[in-house]
């Protein structure tokens, strides 16, 4: 019988698609959706049902690659707004993860 830590379980979703995946490498980028709402302006809440609807509003694509300083664009994340990462208006920062 293997033995389970005690704590939280992270739910299985469904697979991840494009904009799923491009939250995830976001959150992995700060290492944890509070790090990542910190950089962002956003509630920590907000990340929390993204990644469980797996889509963002237009305004948190446009903060999130500015946070992650083009590393994922809002372009990846919704990709119905914007074809390619030159569309969205936004400038590029730093990332400073941490």
């Amino acid at each position: 019988m293997v033995k389970r830590k005690p704590g939280r379980r992270r739910k299985r979703g469904p697979p991840l698609n494009g904009s799923r995946a491009a939250i995830a490498r976001a959150i992995d980028l700060f290492g944890s959706e509070t790090k990542l709402a910190r950089a962002t302006g956003f509630a920590q809440q907000v990340f929390n049902r993204a990644v469980g609807r797996g889509r963002v509003s237009a305004e948190l694509a446009i903060a999130i690659q500015k946070a992650t300083g083009g590393m994922v664009t809002a372009a990846e994340l919704r990709p119905d707004l914007w074809r390619r990462a030159e569309d969205v208006p936004v400038e590029k920062r730093k990332i400073t993860p941490g």
